[in-house]
């Protein structure tokens, strides 16, 4: 599994997204072709710090938001949790915030 940031939007998006958003890549362990790469985001920045393994061949990642990712925006920066199953579709996303910056950095 690879965990990025992209500053511009690849050919992948399905609409406008922020001047810095997510990038999700499932990868072979010969890492040799992406099997799938996912590009999320909001139109505002968002970030990325953790991805772990759900045990069933899909992933769980979380990071920060100033918009609103999985939920209704809430304070500065807002932690984010989604999940995505093996053939990188988005099974759910949470977000959860209070007034100062709140940030997921494990997963």
């Amino acid at each position: 599994m690879a965990l990025g940031s992209s500053d511009s939007s690849l050919a992948l998006a399905t609409r406008s997204l922020s001047a810095m958003s997510l990038l999700l890549a499932a990868l072979p362990a010969a890492a040799q072709k992406e099997l799938w790469v996912r590009q999320f985001g909001t139109t505002v920045d968002d970030d990325a710090y953790a991805a772990a393994p759900d045990g069933s061949g899909g992933v769980y990642v979380g990071g920060a938001t100033l918009g609103a990712l999985g939920g209704p925006k809430v304070g500065s920066h807002d932690a984010w949790l989604a999940r995505y199953d093996s053939a990188g579709n988005q099974l759910w996303a949470r977000q959860v915030g209070s007034g100062a910056g709140d940030y997921a950095r494990a997963a």
